[in-house]
Parts: C-alpha cells; structure tokens; sequence
C-alpha cells in the first residue's frame, strides 16, 4: 500500500515570526561554518566575510585576500560568477580560504533561519554557515531564540528548484535542548543523485515519501520505497539516487548537539 504523506503535518518547532522577506543585501555576513567545520573566530581579521550590494555583486575577505563576485538571484535560488581575489600571502590561512571559495563556486541557493544565512547546493546541505557583523562599538547579536511549537502543512511548504530536483525547507535552528534542529525535505529528479558519498558528521534520519531510491551505506546498496525509514549513524558514509520511474521524495532529519564532532 502506498506510503501516503498528502496529508501529513509535521508537529515539529519553528519560531515563527512575521514580517519582511530576509534579504541577502545590506548586512555584513561573517562565515561561522565552511563544509561542515568551524571557522575560527580569532583573530578577528581573519574571519572570511562578504557583502551584498543591490546591483548584483558581492564583495568581501576569504580571511586573507580581498574578494569580489557578480552574483544572480531569483528567490531562493543564487549563483555566482568567478571570484576575483587580490594575491597577498596570509601563513595558516590557506584552508579556510580554499573552503571559503569552494563554497561560493558550488553554491544554488540560500536561506536564512535562525538568524543565520546558509548557502547550499545540490544536496541541500548547508556549504557555507554566517552570521551578521555587528557594527563598531555594540554588542553582538543575541542568539536566536530557541525554536517554537509549530504544524507544517505539507501543501504550505515552498518546492525551491535545486540541480537534482527540489528542495523544500522545514525548520532550522536551536531548540532548548539541542543547539540545531533542521527539517527538510528532497525530491530527486528520476536519474539523480544526492551528490557525492559524503560522511556524515551528526546522526540523520530519513524518511521516504515516494519514489524508489539506492541507498549507498558505507559501501553497501540497498533499494527502498515509500515508508522506508533510514537511520545514519555520526560518521556514516552515504548517498542516494533515484532508481525509480518518478520523482523520489524523502525528508531529512537531523540535529546537532555539543558532542556533535566539528570535522
């Protein structure tokens, strides 16, 4: 029988807070987190930060060198041009800035949730993680609050296209017991894949909505359907793909606490 979710709400949390759309420009955005791993706060300087301007550029630091690049968004999907870098030599810097413009090449989309804007790619995980500059002389942003009790109606979630199919964003941010909780969900294109085999830092959850996916599994295969319930352990090497003649739809849970290892 078919796994049917058409009516399916999630009771998760979401601080669901009215007012204006979130926009990428004006504010000055410090990288917090690049591929999974934490950017170092100190010293200051050498944090990677970049800035958007209304006339399509983004200009900005990889934590050394001066950095630029035209950038194309429509809604929440954002590309960018090649990254123009001036060509100073910064010892210890080299990794963080290879990270830095790793993620703005395969960046095709955006989000801000808890206060926090990410840029994400084909797989829908998050490549790049900032947070807001605060300006001279005041203090820093108080953290985001954590996240309230919420129903997601599955009619009301916004399908963003991403180069493997969909992706329609849940809910992303702290909660009182676990500093990040995030909800999506992914529909494959028939043929596509999730990405490359990617080893997973937290523990992940995922349920299948419909269609038919392989799942690759620390180097076994499996293909599952509708109602399947997938569980990744932290360190777990995996990706998936569309086998099926359809759309594959599945949502993807996870959570991140202080034992959740940085890289």
């Amino acid at each position: 029988m078919a796994f049917e979710f058409a009516a399916l709400t999630l009771l998760l949390t979401l601080a669901g807070q009215a007012g204006d759309s979130p926009s990428l420009v004006g504010p000055i955005w410090v990288a917090v987190e690049l591929a999974g791993m934490p950017v170092p706060a100190d010293p200051p300087a050498r944090q990677p930060a970049i800035q958007f301007s209304a006339d399509g550029r983004a200009a900005g630091t990889d934590g050394c060198n001066r950095v630029s690049a035209s950038y194309t968004q429509n809604g929440e999907r954002v590309t960018f041009g090649p990254m123009i870098a001036t060509r100073m030599a910064c010892p210890g810097s080299d990794e963080v800035a290879r990270r830095f413009a790793a993620a703005f090449q395969g960046t095709s989309g955006w989000r801000i949730a808890g206060g926090r804007l990410e840029f994400y790619g084909a797989t829908g995980k998050p490549l790049a993680i900032f947070a807001v500059r605060a300006a001279p002389g005041t203090s820093p942003a108080s953290p985001p609050a954590p996240l309230a009790s919420k129903v997601f109606d599955w009619t009301a979630l916004q399908a963003v296209p991403i180069p493997n199919g969909e992706r329609r964003q849940v809910l992303d941010g702290p909660t009182a017991t676990v500093d990040l909780l995030h909800v999506h969900v992914t529909t494959l294109a028939v043929g596509k894949a999730s990405g490359e085999a990617v080893r997973h830092l937290q523990e992940e959850v995922l349920i299948v909505k419909e269609g038919e996916v392989e799942v690759s599994l620390d180097g076994t295969t499996q293909k599952v359907g509708p109602g399947s319930i997938l569980f990744f352990a932290a360190g777990a090497v995996t990706r998936l793909r569309n086998v099926g003649a359809t759309p594959a739809t599945y949502y993807v849970i996870y959570y991140k606490t202080p034992k959740t290892p940085k890289a």
